[in-house]
């Protein structure tokens, strides 16, 4: 550890200090302390000690005398493992018999101060934490199960608070490299738009603010698949680890693809192409958090008819980012008509799909050995699904993982005002139930997105409007909501899609072209204010960029500041 032309050392005797000059660092003083774990300096060189019963802070004198300021206890039960310096105050991980435990603590000038909420419960064995290079995100890396926990960063009145916000893949470590301290790195963002009447996908760099630069080469799908009949792009994912972007390449009434596009380092560029056959007309696309699955909806669109004639969902087992089927259990069948986009929970337990004609949510559980999905509650029917509003289209899944959200889009039929249907999710085996749901301001809502902190809906409606709906408790066991959104009135005309910067910061509002020009689709980029300034003002249109193509989908990578 390091502080202001100091080192710090930790041991069985305590803290010591050494001068941080030219050449060997000579030893200063030793401050007495027993049991100690880990240690973190923050900016102005405070130093804050983790040990076996709690957590202790120093302010630092000129040359390096640390002063004791205050201690606080330790959650119950738990053997920490590792601190780190975040936002305003301290993170610290631990095992405790139910697993991995991630508690906040608010400190400033050496004193700490007790955590305002319970630790955060995780499983696995923690091995190390650390804190993103902005201070918005904590990692655990999970030394059991080969993967990082990440956890959002919320800023309140009484103390910041961690929430649960992903669990990231990561390659598999030696048994001998477990206890190494977990490094996060911040990569580049990047906007990947889908471009359905152009066949293509275009990445936009995310810019300082929220701002979009100059695409790199748009990479055209259907010179790239097995199948000549498909007819572009209708959807992407992103893997966890975001070194694969997968893409359904739609085929109306015949057989699709699916596409995979290795991505750079840096998020930029797409690299070759592969496809894979897929089934009838696909359409969604998910990866699960482990990033060993990946599914796709195949619509079955009927070209005769205009409607489904049923509709399956395809499996495929994921090899260093490659795509190949299900051994067993490759294609599950529907309970609807028409599955257009999916949802797999945080916790990789659940895959979810809007079915377009048949009005529901289809609710699936995955098995975490093979990737296969049954129906939630143990039979293909009403069991298992849930009904929404009419034509649902987007499906989203809020950060906590206790809720699911649908846009019922009525298709522009004979509906009179437009919704957001919203359920609960039973933590046990999936099944959904039907929570408060809102009502949006214009008809046929489209576009969906959720903030990281689960606290703003974002509603896209095809009018043209979009509105924010806000909670103060996304850890809430209701999904209530206020009934009076935010309406921020954009420069679009067919809101079609919605996404959200890595860092949720920014939100992107796709606007889709328009008979009889085919050419005229755009993104239009808005900043998010803090959530203490929830006026429509605050929302402010930072560009708005042409696509010359009809744009469906976008989906962000990188990030972690």
């Amino acid at each position: 550890m390091a502080g202001p032309g100091i080192l710090y050392g930790l041991g069985a005797d305590g803290i010591t200090t050494f001068s941080a000059g030219s050449g060997m660092p000579a030893k200063l003083s030793t401050t007495a302390l027993s049991g100690t774990i880990a240690g973190a300096a923050d900016g102005a060189g405070d130093l804050y000690v983790l040990t076996s019963n709690g957590v202790y802070g120093y302010t630092v004198a000129s040359g390096g005398t640390l002063t004791a300021q205050n201690s606080q206890p330790l959650p119950s039960g738990l053997s920490p493992v590792g601190i780190t310096v975040t936002g305003n105050g301290l993170a610290i991980t631990g095992n405790a018999s139910s697993g991995i435990e991630t508690a906040y603590y608010p400190a400033s000038g050496g004193t700490i101060s007790g955590p305002s909420t319970t630790p955060i419960a995780g499983r696995g064995t923690a091995t190390a934490i650390t804190a993103s290079p902005g201070g918005h995100y904590v990692f655990v890396s999970n030394g059991s199960r080969a993967d990082l926990l990440a956890y959002a960063l919320s800023p309140g009145a009484s103390g910041a608070t961690l929430t649960s916000s992903a669990v990231l893949r990561t390659r598999l470590m030696p048994a001998a490299a477990l206890s190494v301290p977990v490094t996060v790195t911040l990569q580049p963002q990047t906007l990947y738009v889908v471009n359905q009447s152009t066949t293509s996908i275009a990445a936009y760099p995310i810019e300082s603010g929220g701002t979009l630069g100059t695409p790199a080469s748009a990479y055209t799908c259907n010179a790239c698949t097995t199948n000549i009949a498909d007819q572009g792009p209708s959807a992407a994912a992103i893997a966890p680890d975001g070194l694969h972007l997968y893409a359904s390449d739609w085929a109306q009434a015949g057989q699709g693809d699916v596409t995979t596009f290795a991505m750079t380092s840096a998020n930029g560029p797409l690299g070759a192409p592969s496809s894979i056959p897929a089934g009838q007309s696909p359409m969604g696309v998910a990866v699960d958090p482990s990033g060993r699955y990946l599914y796709v909806a195949n619509s079955h669109y009927d070209d005769s008819t205009g409607q489904s004639t049923g509709g399956t969902i395809d499996g495929y087992q994921l090899s260093q980012g490659m795509p190949s089927p299900f051994s067993t259990g490759y294609r599950t069948q529907v309970y609807g008509n028409y599955p257009m986009l999916l949802a797999i929970d945080p916790t990789g337990r659940f895959l979810y799909s809007s079915e377009f004609a048949g009005s529901l949510v289809d609710a699936f559980a995955i098995n975490p050995d093979n990737g296969s999905l049954t129906p939630a509650s143990g039979t293909l029917g009403m069991s298992s699904a849930a009904a929404t509003g009419t034509n649902p289209w987007t499906i989203v899944i809020g950060p906590s993982g206790r809720h699911l959200y649908v846009s019922d889009n009525g298709n522009g039929g004979s509906q009179t005002s437009g919704a957001v249907s919203i359920f609960s999710i039973n933590a046990q085996n999936g099944t959904l139930t039907s929570d408060n749901g809102v009502a949006t301001t214009d008809l046929k809502p489209l576009g969906l997105a959720i903030g990281p902190k689960g606290r703003r809906l974002y509603v896209a409606m095809q009018s043209g409007a979009l509105d924010v709906f806000v909670r103060q408790n996304p850890q809430s066991a209701t999904g209530t909501w206020n009934y009076t959104p935010t309406v921020i009135k954009g420069n679009f005309a067919n809101a079609y899609g919605l996404a959200l910067s890595a860092d949720g910061k920014t939100l992107y509002v796709l606007d889709d072209c328009t008979a009889p020009n085919y050419n005229n689709g755009s993104i239009q980029a808005i900043s998010i204010p803090s959530f203490s300034s929830m006026t429509g003002a605050g929302y402010a249109t930072i560009g708005q960029y042409a696509t010359h193509a009809c744009t469906v989908q976008a989906v962000a990578a990188g990030g972690f500041n």
